[in-house]
């Protein structure tokens, strides 16, 4: 979904529970591979995504939604 000029932002609900982790950073690669992302900034993303999916699946409850936003 495109959320404007520079701007591009995509959402799920994950699965709840181990594998939560697993499909928000193949999610987030996914989505950063669609832009001019480096490396390291992907890299960097993916834990950050990683352990905050981790932290509300050890501390929440469900639904676990995911939204992850690229700006140019």
């Amino acid at each position: 979904m495109t959320a404007g000029f520079g701007h591009s932002a995509d959402g799920a609900v994950l699965p709840w529970g181990p594998t939560a982790p697993s499909t928000a950073r193949h999610l987030t690669d996914q989505l950063l591979a669609g832009h001019s992302v480096s490396p390291l900034t992907c890299r960097e993303t993916m834990l950050v995504v990683s352990e905050l999916v981790t932290n509300a699946v050890q501390h929440g409850s469900p639904p676990l939604g995911l939204s992850v936003t690229v700006s140019a």
